[in-house]
């Protein structure tokens, strides 16, 4: 936690960019955060792992989106930028993101076919080969 709050502080005082970078990040986790409460459904008409399943499926992609503005807040304070890992790690978080809204949405919706989560789960690992193999390339 104390790494966390170094960083941003380094950050306001040396490298302006980043620190508006992680003021970015943390906009966007709130407003996910937000987008999954307002998706709740009523406790008492559903469970607690549906409302759960409501609140990922809901904010997932918000949330994948701070996630890169951090990392990349990160990376510019840094300045050590690499462009092949930078883009690994965002097909890698967009892989991992598409199987759990897939995951969720057959969670939620169980008449939905159950084809459309094992492509997503295809398709993840095929991103996720396609990242390492862009991250690997020398």
């Amino acid at each position: 936690m104390y790494s966390i709050i170094d960083e941003v502080k380094t950050s306001f005082e040396r490298r302006k960019l980043s620190f508006f970078i992680y003021i970015l990040c943390v906009v966007a986790a709130i407003y996910a955060t937000y987008r999954g409460y307002s998706a709740l459904p009523d406790v008492a008409s559903a469970g607690i792992f549906e409302s759960a399943a409501s609140f990922v499926a809901a904010s997932i992609y918000y949330y994948l989106v701070a996630a890169v503005l951090g990392w990349a807040g990160k990376a510019v304070a840094r300045r050590k930028m690499s462009d092949r890992k930078a883009v690994a790690f965002i097909i890698f978080a967009f892989a991992v993101s598409l199987v759990v809204y897939n995951a969720v949405a057959l969670i939620i919706q169980p008449d939905l076919s159950f084809m459309n989560f094992l492509i997503s789960i295809v398709i993840g690992f095929a991103l996720l080969f396609v990242a390492l193999g862009i991250e690997l390339k020398r």
